[in-house]
């Protein structure tokens, strides 16, 4: 078992795997649960809901690997995130998670969600945990169906959030990333609202923020367009 920290403690340390496409799963078909099921038994994937990419091909998807997915699940259990290819169960890119779902019982204050840009080429892992976003990392598929690249995204939001804050008389330390709702285009252009808050307070500093993402060939590069700080509530 892995020690267990606040995801936010530590976000960025995980980038996401980059793997061959395999076939090591099996076709993702859908059972009796409310999303797919990739391959059976020990080590299948469970697909997350409302993650499939606009052309249906790839998803998002959370397993055990020594367990079945329907299997009861431990809070501190060793949990994988996969970015896989529908049709044939191949992983892209595998990362850790704390998120998973089954009937009757779900991670507590844990959600994966997938952003993706509209022709399915960039999709945007978003983990957000009790206290904010833990994860946000982009991952690119290539024309061949395999992953073209990755960036952890939030190695370069929350240090200029941060800085950000410092700027106005805050301390950063006080304060925690979430990432809202986000748009991701055809040509690498990201944009979501940032808010930076202090736990079981009313404090919160709120920006929006445009980042450019570079979407050919690895390594992936992203820059920050414009970090606009909206509104501030003390």
């Amino acid at each position: 078992m892995r020690a267990r920290v606040p995801a936010l403690a530590i976000a960025g340390l995980f980038a996401g795997a980059a793997l061959p496409a395999m076939a090591e799963l099996g076709p993702c078909k859908r059972d009796a649960r409310e999303t797919p099921l990739c391959g059976s038994g020990k080590g299948a994937a469970r697909v997350v809901r409302d993650t499939v990419s606009p052309d249906k091909k790839f998803a998002l998807a959370w397993r055990d690997p020594d367990k079945d997915p329907g299997d009861v699940i431990e809070d501190d259990a060793d949990l994988e995130l996969l970015l896989i290819r529908l049709a044939d169960g191949a992983v892209l890119a595998k990362t850790d998670t704390d998120y998973f779902r089954n009937p009757g019982v779900a991670a507590n204050r844990r959600e994966e969600f997938a952003i993706w840009s509209p022709d399915s080429r960039m999709v945007i892992r978003k983990l957000d945990v009790r206290y904010g976003t833990g994860e946000f990392t982009l991952y690119r598929i290539g024309p061949d169906g395999a992953l073209a690249g990755n960036i952890d995204l939030t190695k370069i939001v929350e240090p200029a959030a941060r800085a950000r804050l410092s700027r106005i008389g805050r301390d950063p330390r006080d304060y925690m990333l979430s990432i809202g709702e986000s748009t991701l285009g055809n040509d690498g252009t990201l944009r979501f609202p940032v808010i930076m808050f202090v736990v079981k307070k009313q404090t919160e500093v709120d920006y929006k923020v445009e980042m450019k993402v570079t979407p050919g060939k690895a390594p992936l590069h992203a820059r920050i367009v414009s970090f606009r700080k909206t509104h501030v509530v003390e």
